[in-house]
Parts: C-alpha cells; sequence; structure tokens
C-alpha cells in the first residue's frame, strides 16, 4: 500500500489531535526529505515516513508490528 502525501497528512491528522505533535512531524518530514536528496533517495517516500513518524504511538503500535498495523489500520479506512 502506497499513500501519497495529502493522504499521509489526512491520516495524521485525522489520528493525531496534538499540535505540537503534528508540528514535530512536519519538522521531521522536512529532515527526511533533505536526508533522502542528500543520499540520492526518493523525496516524497522519504518525507511521508518522516511525516507519520509518531503515528505508531498515537495508534498505540508496537515497533516490531509498525508495519503491519499501520497498513492494516489503513486498509480498513475508507479513502486511504
Amino acid at each position: 500500500m502506497n499513500l501519497n502525501r495529502d493522504q499521509a497528512w489526512k491520516l495524521l491528522t485525522e489520528k493525531m489531535q496534538n499540535q505540537n505533535l503534528r508540528r514535530h512531524c512536519l519538522s521531521v518530514e522536512v529532515v527526511m526529505r533533505a536526508l533522502a536528496k542528500h543520499f540520492g533517495g526518493d523525496e516524497e517516500k522519504w518525507g511521508i515516513v518522516g511525516l507519520l513518524s509518531l503515528l505508531r504511538k498515537t495508534l498505540e503500535i508496537t515497533p516490531n508490528l509498525w508495519p503491519i498495523g499501520c497498513g492494516n489500520w489503513a486498509k480498513r479506512t475508507p479513502n486511504y
């Protein structure tokens, strides 16, 4: 499953109500995009990973289940 930036932002804002955490995620997105550019990675994908960096805590998914848990949640949710 692939999310674009708009879908990732929608997911984040629906599940994360704390404005300070949202701002932190936006900052991490900027850093991840810069790192992707530096290392020749996909800036869009790296940015989305940064944007959703704290979503695991919000959804209470353990680190080893993060890819599965978030993916399963998104599949069950319309418009993702």
